[in-house]
């Protein structure tokens, strides 16, 4: 039975056959002092197990994965956990929809798991609501990680 890493792989390389680099929203290594998930689930990524992509992970949308995607590089976006609760991670959403819907335009396939139906904290209910909404227009493949996540 493949590895969720595998399977992971195998739906990736069905949204871009020509894989060659996954970048992961949020940093791996930063998120996973609070929460071993995304370091479990991309491990075989990390260990070189899952062979010809690589894999970079960042927490802050730089503008040069776009500047790559135009220049042809074979790549895909999954996200995770989108919210926000407060000034700064608003205007870091706004700036991940910018930089995202670039990223599509320039041809990048995109992903987002969807892990929880409201953000662990509970600020801006009806906005965070709004966002998602429009957020949900740029994924090529959303991943529900539970029925209700998906309300």
């Amino acid at each position: 039975m493949a590895t969720a890493a595998e399977q992971l792989s195998e739906e990736y390389r069905r949204l871009n056959p020509a894989l060659e680099k996954v970048y992961v929203i949020p940093d791996i290594a930063r998120v996973s002092a609070q929460n071993s998930y995304l370091f479990l689930l991309y491990r075989e990524f990390l260990e070189g197990s899952i062979p010809g992509v690589l894999l970079e992970s960042f927490s802050f949308l730089h503008p040069r994965i776009v500047w790559r995607r135009l220049r042809g590089e074979q790549s895909l976006l999954h996200h995770h956990w989108f919210e926000f609760h407060n000034l700064r991670t608003f205007l870091n959403v706004l700036w991940k929809l910018f930089w995202l819907s670039l990223y599509r335009l320039a041809g990048g396939k995109i992903v987002w798991t969807i892990h929880n139906r409201q953000p662990h904290q509970g600020n801006h209910p009806a906005l965070n609501r709004r966002l998602r909404r429009l957020w949900a227009l740029l994924p090529h493949k959303v991943h529900l990680h539970c029925p209700s996540a998906g309300r």
